[in-house]
C-alpha cells in the first residue's frame, strides 16, 4: 500500500506542483508570471474550471523531438467554492481553499471500489499531505508536512517563514534571498548559508551564475528556471550539469507545457528528458466551456468590499458564476458603473461573452 501511495503522490505532483529548488519552494507561488513576491501575494495557478484534464508525459533519452507519449493521466474535477477533488483511474487528490482562494491543504485520496480478487467493497480513504497558513496580507507563514505510517498521518516537518526586505528583494527565514526584477518577479534564489562554498560558472553567453542556485527568466506566456549543480552529490557518479525547465501557459493562465532539459558539463546541446502536455476538456453543459477568461482590463470589472463593480458603455446582461460553474445571479445592467452585491468568495463575472476572475472579500 505504501509503495502505491508513493507512486500516486508522484503523479499528483505532476499536476498540482511546479516544484522549485530548496526550502523556499513552498512559499513561492507559480503563475504565468513565475514565482511571486510575498508582499504582493497571488493565489497560485488559477483553479481548473475544466471537467477533465489529460496530461501526456513523454519520457525522453536525449531526443530533440518527443516520441509518442509514454502514458496519459486523466483527471476528473469535482468542484465547489472551497474544494477540488481531482481523480484519475487509480486515485486522486483533494485541495481545500480559503474564501480568498488560498490553498489551505492537500490530501491524497482514493475512491471506493470493489476488489477484483475478493469482490468486497474497499472504502475510500483520504490522507493529509500538507497544510498551509497565511498572514493577514496573504503571505505564507507556515507549512506543515505530514507523513503516513500505514494507519494514520503524523507531523513530519514544520516550516515557518519570516520576510525581511532588502534593496534587491527580500530574505526568507534568514536562509535565502529572493532577488527581484523591476516588475517584482523573482529572478534568483540566493542561498545565505556561510558554511557552503560559493562557486561560480558561466554560460555560453558569458553570464555568471552561482552553483546550486536557481535563476528565472521570463518570456511571453511563460518562464524558465535554470540551475547549475554538482549532480554527483545527489546522483552517484553523475557529472556536473545545467538543468532547465520551461513552463508555457495558455492565455487563461492554465499550464500548457512543461519541458525539462539537461546539459552535462562540456556539452553544447540541451537534451530533453521529460515533456508534459496539458489538455483541458469541458462538457457541453459546462457554462464556462466557451468563455474566454481575461484579466480585468482598464478596471471595468473589479471587486470591492462585498460586491463586484462593472462598468459598461451600453446596457447588457451580466452572469455571475461560482468557481464550480454554478450560476449565482444573472442581471440586466444599464450603461455606466453598476454594483452587484456578493458574499465573500471567488467568482467568474461574464460580460459580453468574456469572463473575469475576481475575489470578493
Amino acid at each position: 500500500m505504501n509503495k502505491q501511495m508513493e507512486k500516486l503522490k508522484q503523479l499528483f505532483l505532476i499536476l498540482v506542483g511546479l516544484c522549485f529548488t530548496g526550502f523556499v519552494s513552498a512559499q513561492l507561488d507559480c503563475t504565468i508570471d513565475g514565482p511571486s513576491h510575498p508582499l504582493k501575494p497571488v493565489f497560485g495557478l488559477p483553479r481548473i474550471l475544466a471537467d477533465t484534464v489529460h496530461i501526456k508525459t513523454y519520457v525522453l533519452t536525449g531526443h530533440s523531438s518527443p516520441p509518442p507519449p509514454s502514458w496519459t493521466n486523466v483527471y476528473t474535477f469535482h468542484e465547489n467554492n472551497r474544494i477540488d477533488t481531482i481523480c484519475n483511474v487509480t486515485g486522486g487528490q483533494i485541495l481545500k481553499y480559503s474564501d480568498k482562494g488560498q490553498l489551505l491543504s492537500k490530501s491524497r485520496y482514493a475512491p471506493g471500489y470493489v476488489s477484483v480478487n475478493t469482490g468486497e467493497y474497499v472504502a475510500p480513504w483520504e490522507v493529509l499531505d500538507v497544510e498551509f497558513e497565511y498572514g493577514e496580507d496573504g503571505r505564507m507563514l507556515k507549512t506543515t508536512q505530514y507523513g503516513f505510517d500505514g494507519d494514520s498521518s503524523y507531523v513530519d516537518s514544520v516550516y515557518t517563514y519570516n520576510y525581511t526586505m532588502t534593496d534587491s528583494g527580500y530574505i526568507v527565514h534568514n536562509q535565502a534571498e529572493c532577488i527581484l526584477d523591476d516588475q517584482g518577479r523573482v529572478t534568483h534564489i540566493k542561498g545565505l548559508d556561510d558554511s557552503k562554498k560559493v562557486e561560480y560558472v558561466y554560460d555560453e553567453e558569458g553570464r555568471q551564475f552561482r552553483v546550486g542556485e536557481t535563476y528565472y527568466f521570463y518570456f511571453e506566456n511563460g518562464f524558465r528556471s535554470l540551475i547549475y549543480s554538482h549532480r554527483g552529490q545527489s546522483v552517484l557518479g553523475a557529472p556536473d550539469a545545467w538543468s532547465r525547465i520551461d513552463y508555457f501557459f495558455q492565455e487563461n493562465g492554465y499550464l500548457k507545457e512543461k519541458i525539462d532539459y539537461l546539459k552535462d558539463e562540456g556539452e553544447t546541446e540541451w537534451r530533453v528528458y521529460n515533456h508534459d502536455e496539458w489538455f483541458y476538456y469541458y462538457k457541453d453543459d459546462n457554462p464556462l466551456a466557451n468563455i474566454t477568461i481575461e484579466e480585468q482590463p482598464g478596471g471595468t470589472v473589479y471587486a470591492t468590499a462585498g460586491a463586484v463593480m462593472i462598468g459598461t458603455e451600453a446596457a447588457t446582461t451580466v452572469s455571475v458564476y461560482s468557481f464550480s460553474g454554478q450560476l449565482v445571479t444573472q442581471q440586466r445592467i444599464s450603461a455606466g458603473t453598476n454594483r452587484i452585491a456578493l458574499s465573500k468568495g471567488l467568482y467568474i463575472i461574464v460580460v459580453n461573452d468574456k469572463g473575469y476572475k475576481i475575489v470578493v472579500k
